[in-house]
């Protein structure tokens, strides 16, 4: 039997008005499904509950292990860094250590060379005051020869011109600083002039190798023997003679004698400069 438009639209309107109608022809269509419709809601429901409860269950489990992640690499972290700490503080240690041992090791050597250099010193000073010794007994020795051209008598006069240089002091010619510079000399050689037969001391300083020094001081302790009223004559004396040094005792009137070798010249100006 088939409907028509008015009839269908007719049916619509008895089913919209009358809902036990409905009803009857929901179960007709769909018995099963329309019986268990409220069963499947509530499985539904239900599932999606469960689903809720076990995602947030998941996403707390998630959040925790996240979290005790985090504490274990800030932990790693932190242990790490207390790790490189103390590496970097050991080797801050040791290099501090380096550096006082090199410091110390530094400090011996250098007190080392500093001690070797003062007994270098100390060695080269007694070697060239012994030097200086034999200098001054071999031209004592010798004087005789090297000046007897020109002197007669020659002789160590050091103990008869310390009582000449006491007189003078009592006379106020000369001062206490005067007798000790003149003592001090190396040589005080004493004797006569050939010529005229005059007392004349020859004020000597000896060295090895000759300097500027020994000639200025040779020059002064002659003039304070002059000065005292004893004619006396400055000679410096050595084994080694430099050009410069050799000009300068010229300049000075002073006599040289090189290697037991008197210079005539320099002899001659300084007997003039004695006069």
């Amino acid at each position: 039997m088939a409907f028509t438009i008015v009839e269908f639209n007719d049916l619509v309107h008895i089913l919209e008005t009358q809902p036990d109608w409905r009803r009857r022809l929901l179960y007709v269509l769909f018995p099963e499904t329309f019986i268990d419709l409220p069963r499947i809601v509530a499985e539904m429901a239900e599932a999606n509950l469960q689903f809720q409860v076990q995602t947030a269950g998941a996403f707390t489990g998630v959040h925790r292990r996240l979290d005790e992640t985090r504490t274990e690499m800030r932990q790693g972290f932190a242990e790490a860094a207390g790790e490189r700490q103390r590496i970097e503080d050991k080797v801050d240690r040791g290099f501090a250590e380096a550096a006082g041992e090199r410091q110390r090791i530094e400090g011996k050597v250098d007190r080392g060379f500093a001690k070797a250099e003062a007994e270098r010193k100390l060695m080269r000073h007694d070697i060239g005051q012994l030097k200086g010794d034999v200098a001054e007994m071999r031209y004592l020795d010798r004087s005789t020869g090297i000046f007897g051209r020109w002197l007669s008598g020659g002789h160590d006069g050091r103990s008869e011109v310390a009582g000449e240089l006491r007189q003078a002091i009592k006379d106020g010619r000369i001062l206490d600083s005067d007798y000790d510079q003149i003592m001090a000399a190396d040589v005080l050689w004493a004797g006569k002039l050939d010529e005229s037969g005059e007392r004349i001391v020859l004020v000597m300083e000896v060295s090895w190798t000759v300097d500027k020094h020994d000639v200025d001081r040779a020059r002064d302790r002659a003039a304070r023997m002059r000065a005292a009223g004893i004619r006396a004559i400055a000679v410096a004396a050595g084994k080694e003679w430099s050009d410069a040094v050799t000009a300068h005792a010229r300049r000075a009137r002073v006599a040289m004698v090189n290697d037991s070798r008197a210079d005539s010249a320099a002899w001659g100006a300084a007997l003039a400069s004695a006069a």
